[in-house]
Formats: C-alpha cells, structure tokens, sequence
C-alpha cells in the first residue's frame, strides 16, 4: 500500500478487492506469488490506444471483507472507489520492517548515482512521518532526509501553468548500501525487470 497497491471498492459492491499496477507482467507475478494471492487474483493488460501493445497491467483481487479494516486505515474519508477520486493516506499505525519497505521501494522507489529515493509524492508530514520509520529500522540518526520537489504541468482544459510541490525521501550512499546489503540477506528472489534498482551488485 506504500508503494503502487491501492484498494477500491467497486461500483455496487461493499468489499475492496486489491489492485495493483505496473508497466511489468512479471513483477506482478512475482507478487502474486509473495503476496499468496496467485488463486484469488488476475493480471489484466492495459493498451495504448488504437494499439495491441500493453502499455501497463493490473493485477486484481477479488473482493475481500477483511480488507474493510484495511480501507479505513488508508482511505479514512471513505474515498477509494472507482467513480471517486483516491484519497490514499498513509497509515499512522503502520510500521516498517524491511519486507514492506521493499515492496514499497520496488513499487515507488528509484536508485541513482549510488543513492536510493523513495519517489512518493508525500506531503511534510507524512514524508517527516516515514523517515523517522526509516531510520529507526535501518538504525540510524541521520543520512536519510525529505527532500521537497516541485513539478510543472498543465490543467486538463488550462493554458497555464501549475506548480506542484511534494516531498520524496532520500538516503545517502552509505544507508543505501547497508539497506540493499539487509535485504540481499533476506534471500528473496528479486524479479528480474527490477534488477536495475539495486546498482551494480543486483540481488540474486
């Protein structure tokens, strides 16, 4: 739920089913299979239009009443439906450990020259909120700081220009290596198409 998975409540329906979305088919199997939900989900591909190329795929459970709780965590404004706007927030509650944050890191994370970000568009707080998470896990007082970004873009039906700032969480390089050195000795076949993120000695 850090990272790319969101829970929508369908059209009609009173359960969440699960949904997940990645531009990689085999980095949704390899959560379906994590996950353990390979019987009780499907992979569905999405096409550029007027083409037959899958331009991303979705992975979909089927409804679920346990994950009602879980709604409420992530979604406590009651949005989260297909004909809503998300309204994701992250939970207070939760806790990081090094499994969670590797889904979340493989989902919306990006590794460059030596460093690992997590790319969320966060506001202050929730990113001040995950770093204090971060470093208690990774046990350390510093090398790991919200850092603010700010991205231009055009309004559907708008000539001018918006201004939209966020934060994302940068580590140095020397907690990038002790994260990447943590989750090698947890022996989890990273999925191939992800390989990249973990710099010059990807994970086996």
């Amino acid at each position: 739920m850090l990272g790319d998975g969101h829970l929508e409540i369908p059209n009609r329906g009173i359960n969440p089913v699960y949904l997940h979305t990645d531009k990689h088919k085999e980095f949704l199997e390899w959560l379906q299979k994590e996950l353990g939900i390979s019987d009780i989900s499907k992979i569905y591909p999405r096409y550029y239009p007027n083409t037959k190329i899958p331009s991303r795929y979705n992975l979909y459970t089927r409804s679920i009443s346990s994950l009602l709780d879980e709604h409420k965590r992530w979604y406590p404004d009651g949005k989260g439906t297909r004909n809503k706007v998300h309204r994701k927030v992250i939970a207070k509650d939760i806790k990081l450990t090094l499994i969670n944050t590797l889904f979340w890191y493989l989902g919306d994370g990006t590794y460059n020259r030596g460093r690992l970000l997590f790319t969320n568009h966060l506001s202050l707080n929730d990113a001040n909120f995950l770093t204090t998470q971060l470093k208690k896990l990774l046990n350390t007082k510093e090398g790991i700081i919200p850092e603010l970004k700010c991205r231009r873009y055009y309004r559907v039906g708008q000539n001018e220009l918006t201004t939209k700032r966020f934060y994302i969480i940068g580590l140095n390089t020397i907690i990038t290596r002790n994260f990447f050195k943590l989750i090698s000795d947890l022996n989890i076949d990273i999925p191939e198409c992800y390989q990249y993120k973990f710099g010059v000695n990807p994970i086996k």
